[in-house]
């Protein structure tokens, strides 16, 4: 991303997680708009409130990521390289912990996902990590219903690009190892009964991923069938836009590999058109 902001004469601050945890809010204040990572996974409480008090108070927020906001996290106030990480219950996870072993010894708060203490990512910026593959990416296609019902968001968001109902598609190159398009590796998609805002719009969502891709487990009910990429539409990458009742507005994507797309062909693609058209209308 830094790449891009320079190659287009934007300025820019970098603030950290440990700048978020350690200020909260005020870290944000006096930024019009704020840009995550490519894959903001691990919060504590007080950097996911930053993100909330700097939404309430105005702010424009791009996520252009995927699975953020998804573990919460302690850290040791005097070490604070160090996270504290307790897995448990649900969610994708690389390690597992006993329910008696589930409370952070840090702060005493239950650890796990976020969504199970009621701060699922989709309450922040419209949509919540649902599937994750090794597979190949894919690419974004339009929403079908812009040009009918929200033609006024589709004339900025898309402006120089010729996205009609005869080519709807984007995305289709990315870098790195994945390839195939800029849907790949975790994902994210709207879902209300998840927290995500009604007034959020789809713009886009990507199409087609293989089976390679599988749904997450706290979104799998009974029976625990169509879990794979081309058993079900929930593993998606859903492109969302909504204002905010603090009065700015939040854009997200949905997926890791965006950066890896927007830096193809030395940041001359549609996501990077895409990403500077909202970039611009947010810094208005």
């Amino acid at each position: 991303m830094q790449g891009f902001l320079e190659r287009h004469k934007i300025p820019y601050d970098v603030v950290t997680d440990h700048d978020l945890h350690a200020q909260g809010p005020s870290a944000l204040v006096g930024y019009k708009t704020v840009i995550t990572g490519c894959h903001p996974e691990y919060h504590t409480l007080q950097s996911w409130r930053a993100y909330e008090g700097y939404l309430e108070r105005g702010g424009n927020l791009m996520y252009l990521g995927g699975n953020g906001f998804y573990w919460s996290i302690a850290v040791h106030d005097s070490v604070p390289h160090r996270i504290e990480v307790r897995r448990g219950g649900q969610g994708v996870r690389t390690s597992y912990q006993e329910p008696g072993e589930r409370v952070h010894a840090l702060d005493g708060a239950i650890g796990g996902l976020w969504r199970d203490r009621g701060k699922a990512a989709n309450y922040l910026v419209g949509i919540g990590c649902c599937g994750e593959g090794a597979g190949p990416g894919v690419p974004y296609s339009l929403n079908p219903l812009m040009s009918s019902q929200r033609p006024d968001l589709k004339s900025w968001i898309f402006a120089g690009l010729d996205i009609s109902s005869n080519k709807p598609l984007f995305g289709q190159n990315t870098l790195g190892g994945f390839g195939g398009g800029a849907s790949a590796d975790e994902i994210d998609r709207m879902d209300v009964k998840y927290g995500s805002p009604t007034n959020a719009i789809i713009l886009a969502s990507s199409t087609g991923h293989p089976d390679s891709f599988g749904l997450f487990p706290e979104d799998v009910g009974f029976p625990m069938d169509k879990t794979l990429g081309t058993q079900t539409n929930l593993i998606r990458s859903d492109m969302v836009y909504y204002k905010t009742t603090g009065g700015g507005a939040v854009f997200s994507v949905g997926s890791i590999s965006w950066y890896c797309a927007l830096g193809w062909k030395d940041y001359d693609n549609d996501v990077a058109v895409i990403t500077h058209n909202v970039l611009k209308q947010f810094m208005l």
